[in-house]
């Protein structure tokens, strides 16, 4: 992922009120009122790698 794509995505956790994710065909729904800082985030997906945490990827459902 480009750091363009990845700082949009940053900003946009930190005006979302909510995040919903389709996994296996179920809503989930992650609230993220209070991530308004991207420095946070960031550190926050730094420190969830290092422990092992998935890589994330962001697609869209207009890819086929």
């Amino acid at each position: 992922m480009d750091p363009a794509t990845a700082q949009l995505i940053l900003l946009g956790l930190t005006l979302a009120e909510k995040v919903i994710f389709s996994v296996g065909g179920k809503l989930i729904e992650v609230n993220t009122s209070d991530l308004t800082d991207p420095a946070k985030i960031t550190k926050a997906l730094e420190a969830a790698r290092a422990e092992g945490f998935p890589a994330l990827k962001f697609v869209s459902s207009a890819q086929g």
